[in-house]
């Protein structure tokens, strides 16, 4: 399995022998492996620097994803080359780790002496000096290698020459020979994530975007992407402006792009009103120009105050105070800027909640962000450790230390949870909650089992009044519920939970008819008749064949719980093509099946419609009769961003987008009138049939 690896080296070498080996075969391999790096868009990282007055060479070669072939590659065999120029005596060393962000432990360790190299056990002196010089290095990757070698001090500014020269003969060689022999089926890579497919540039990011616009004479990569004589492109954006005016300025988390028109947030939107030629990066999250302070997304006018101050406390509680705001990192708060005083950083909340208890003129308050919204929380006239007290309460997580079974059982069974379950019951939510139910009921029925005693089960029934609408999602719940019943003599009750069991499709339904604590209704007609019915639908595989019944929960729910597959994983959908094969076989069903196929059908409208659409998904339905035309079509754009170059791939996916293109265009074909015409142009305007060329 590929982790980080890394390699350290730290050698002592007069400045004339350092020159010398400058000229040697080693550093066009190490010129050559920092290219590729930026070329396929590694996300590796160097440090390569020559101290004169120290007269030391440290390097530092951070490998995302390696091995132990990985650290004895090419940047280790050329360092090694470097012994006979260095001084003599004990003259430096070298490093190897497996587990390149911590540096606990050497793969291998060799030291050099007399101009030779020798592998020792290292101490936990030399480990300690090791473990500093590479977190010395680390502090310069605070961005893509890529992004910080040309502009800054973190490679040998000799060796930068010989990997832009290399840049510049790769440029020409794919203008004057490769571009001729590019076609739509079979691009070039120009460098980075961009390629040329005879006709124009275009970029696999984000699903595929084509940049008609540029000049590949003049197209050549930079620290922030590639530019030619008149755009720069970034990200997804292409725009025009003057190259030579353009940069990127970064620190850490926080990005800005200045151009001649003026500063660019992260997004390449332009700031109105902000003065690229004063613009200053102060530190992470700061930045400030004539007329603009930038406080982590936020664009202050100065205008709007007259003085301004950054407050850090401990644990990243940092604030911007104006005499007119205050700042909780994106967050304006509502309260007094001239009297505002943090007070303590609020621990130990509910999870999704986070804040700070502060103070103003009007007196002691919290600010509690829930989900990236914040809000004030004023004392209301109780004293400090009171209010305190009173958040912990209402926010505080009770459940902290807690055991999960434990965490489960406490939570489940309180009024707390009930309202918190009304309250999220429309959001994806609940469906990892229904999993939690599930657990709950099972630690009832041990504590039940322990006991004998039915008051076990009457906080389970409270939360069953208030969540069972839900179970379907998970029905297992229904076998406890059926035990439950079972318990309290409630034959009718516990055959209809079972019942629900079935049609929900609990996966192992068939250990469940055995279970000792059924004997109040195995003996029923109506529970032999369900035990028959689930043996003749037992699951395709590992996936349950979904019936009407859960069709029409899904189809219940609101647009927005459609945010990812989870609730079709466990189900086999039905082709409408299946279905009407069953009306042919089983006339007397008609009406049955032809309220399914209308149900079906509006199930693959909203589910597959959705933006954020993966293969997990659309790929075991992809040719479905019911699959609507619109997913296929927006599932090319996710074909396309998995073209991923770094295993050279795109000469694979290319293939299989025409063909599934072809297959988009033989369901279009089956259309008349505007329906064909609408998704004619629809797929002629999907951007990946523009890179691959196949025109409707």
């Amino acid at each position: 399995m590929a982790e980080p690896v890394g390699i350290l080296t730290q050698i002592h070498l007069t400045e004339a022998n350092y020159k010398s080996f400058f000229k040697t075969k080693a550093i066009k391999m190490i010129s050559e492996e920092m290219y590729d790096c930026i070329q396929y868009n590694y996300q590796d990282n160097y440090f390569y620097q020559y101290n004169k007055k120290r007269e030391e060479l440290l390097c530092l070669a951070f490998y995302n994803h390696g091995n132990r072939e990985t650290v004895r590659g090419v940047f280790y065999q050329s360092v090694l080359s470097i012994a006979s120029f260095a001084k003599t005596g004990q003259a430096g060393f070298i490093a190897l780790t497996l587990d390149a962000f911590n540096w606990q432990e050497l793969e291998s360790y060799e030291v050099l002496q007399e101009n030779q190299w020798h592998t020792c056990s290292i101490t936990s002196e030399e480990l300690k000096t090791v473990q500093s010089l590479v977190f010395k290095c680390l502090e310069h990757f605070d961005q893509p290698f890529v992004q910080k070698v040309f502009d800054s001090k973190i490679v040998d500014s000799n060796l930068v020459k010989k990997i832009t020269t290399l840049q510049e003969k790769n440029r020409l060689a794919n203008l004057t020979t490769f571009a001729k022999e590019a076609t739509s089926a079979e691009p070039i890579l120009l460098f980075g994530n961009y390629y040329y497919n005879g006709k124009a540039v275009f970029s696999c990011k984000s699903g595929g975007h084509i940049y008609t616009a540029i000049d590949l004479a003049t197209f050549k990569p930079t620290v922030y992407g590639a530019a030619d004589a008149d755009h720069v492109l970034f990200h997804d954006k292409c725009i025009k402006t003057n190259p030579k005016k353009f940069k990127r300025v970064a620190k850490y988390e926080t990005v800005y792009y200045l151009s001649e028109e003026g500063v660019l947030d992260e997004r390449g939107e332009l700031i109105l009103t902000s003065d690229a030629t004063t613009f200053k990066l102060k530190e992470d999250f700061l930045a400030e120009d004539s007329v603009n302070l930038y406080y982590w997304g936020n664009v202050i006018p100065k205008s709007t105050f007259t003085t301004y101050s950054v407050e850090s406390h401990p644990y990243h509680t940092d604030f911007l105070v104006t005499d007119m705001a205050v700042y909780y990192n994106q967050h304006f708060i509502e309260v007094d800027a001239s009297s505002f005083r943090f007070l303590l950083r609020l621990e130990k909340l509910a999870y999704a909640y986070s804040g700070f208890i502060g103070e103003d003129r009007e007196g002691v308050f919290a600010y509690l962000i829930e989900e990236n919204e914040g809000r004030v929380i004023r004392a209301e006239g109780l004293l400090q450790e009171e209010f305190l007290l009173s958040i912990q309460e209402q926010y505080g997580d009770k459940y902290r230390r807690m055991d999960e079974e434990e965490r489960i059982y406490l939570q489940k069974s309180s009024a707390s949870y009930q309202d918190e379950f009304i309250k999220k019951q429309y959001t994806p939510w609940v469906f990892y909650q229904i999993q939690e139910i599930r657990d709950y009921a099972k630690i009832v029925w041990q504590k039940y089992q322990e006991s004998k005693d039915l008051n076990e089960l009457k906080p389970f029934w409270s939360l069953y009044r208030t969540t069972e609408s839900y179970f379907w999602i998970d029905a297992e719940v229904y076998n406890y519920v059926t035990l439950f019943y079972c318990a309290e003599q409630k034959k009718t009750e516990a055959l209809e939970a079972i019942r629900k069991a079935i049609i929900y499709g609990v996966i192992d339904i068939d250990e469940f008819f055995d279970h000792p604590g059924l004997d109040l209704i195995n003996k029923e007609e109506y529970f032999l008749e369900l035990r028959d019915y689930a043996q003749q639908h037992k699951p395709i595989g590992y996936k349950i064949p979904m019936p009407i019944e859960t069709l029409e929960k899904v189809l219940s729910l609101p647009q927005e719980m459609y945010r990812d597959g989870i609730i079709l994983w466990k189900y086999h959908l039905y082709d409408n093509v299946e279905i009407e094969e069953a009306i042919r076989q089983n006339p007397e069903l008609t009406d049955y099946w032809t309220r399914y196929i209308e149900l079906n059908q509006q199930l693959f409208d909203r589910f597959f419609k959705r933006e954020n659409l993966i293969d997990m998904d659309y790929n075991p339905y992809e040719d479905y009769s019911c699959m609507p035309i619109e997913a296929s079509i927006a599932m090319l754009k996710y074909y396309m961003r998995m073209a991923d170059i770094q295993t050279g791939s795109l000469a694979y996916f290319i293939p299989q987008l025409i063909d599934r293109i072809n297959k988009i265009k033989g369901r279009i074909n089956q259309l008349e009138g505007e329906q064909y015409e609408y998704y004619k142009t629809l797929l002629n305007n999907n951007v990946v049939v523009q890179i691959t060329e196949q025109y409707f």
